[in-house]
């Protein structure tokens, strides 16, 4: 784990350690955004020293913070792989705990409980339908102006419905090595729409599961490209070898195999959608 220690100024932040240098801060309205590129690989730890009104939220699982004197040192670590890192620097941030999801933000709406809510709903539904392969909590960041440029960098995520999904999601692909593939982007594409009503599609396993076990390019390349559908529900494998199966119907979805030439009567509903490889 790479360990860094840094003094925080009004003009530049000061690193040492595992990371060292003098970085220039980039001020959008009241709050200064450090992004530190790097090919990090097994997470980080970062020990930030700055006037005690000042707080730092970075991409990190965990928190510690304390005063000392006049100064505020804040700690962020994160034990898996991250694509970077990201913190940024406010003098009205304050931090609200909701579990799995860490709030960054300004004042605690009723607005913003409920996309809160959201995105709480969204992480736990990741975690379950992607066996957890995910960081140990994310924080969002809930302030207007703070990113004027770029996107967050997970486990930090944008306060956006579909900006804070699609974080989520890239991150899972990121802890897996499969971020720079081909075609991950279909993966994210498609599991965004199964996320969008928080219901529990058939493309969030098929996501996991193709990202840990194959090539997303040849798996993309051959989706459905030999499965039919039949009316009343019957499914028939017409590719000439043994395939995955996932069907979605409007209430549940179903795992199997299917050998060649097989042909199954599925009784979960009107079909949606069928998933193999």
């Amino acid at each position: 784990m790479l360990e860094i220690l840094c003094n925080y100024s009004r003009s530049a932040i000061t690193c040492r350690g595992g990371l060292r240098g003098v970085y220039g801060l980039r001020t959008y309205e009241n709050y200064e955004v450090l992004y530190i590129p790097t090919s990090i690989e097994s997470g980080y730890s970062i020990e930030v020293e700055t006037p005690v009104g000042i707080r730092v939220v970075c991409n990190g699982e965990r928190l510690g913070e304390f005063i000392w004197g006049r100064s505020r040192i804040t700690k962020w670590e994160v034990s898996k792989r991250v694509e970077g890192i990201m913190c940024v620097f406010s003098d009205v941030i304050k931090l609200v705990d909701m579990g799995k999801v860490m709030l960054a933000c300004e004042e605690l709406t009723e607005d913003l409980k409920e996309l809160a809510k959201y995105i709480v709903k969204a992480v736990n539904l990741w975690s379950l339908s992607s066996a957890g392969v995910i960081y140990d909590r994310y924080v969002a960041l809930c302030i207007n102006g703070a990113l004027s440029e770029g996107s967050p960098v997970p486990p930090l995520l944008s306060c956006s419905r579909l900006e804070g999904a699609e974080g989520l999601i890239r991150s899972t692909l990121a802890i897996l090595n499969s971020l720079n593939k081909a075609h991950s982007k279909s993966y994210i594409d498609g599991a965004l729409r199964e996320l969008s009503n928080l219901e529990l599609g058939p493309f969030l396993v098929f996501t996991y599961e193709a990202s840990r076990n194959a090539e997303l390019k040849s798996i993309i390349d051959n989706l459905n490209e030999c499965i039919e559908v039949k009316h009343g529900g019957r499914v028939v494998n017409k590719c000439g070898r043994r395939v995955n199966l996932i069907v979605s119907s409007t209430k549940a979805w179903l795992k199997m195999v299917l050998e060649a030439g097989e042909e199954v009567l599925i009784n979960i509903g009107p079909i949606t959608s069928v998933l193999s490889w």
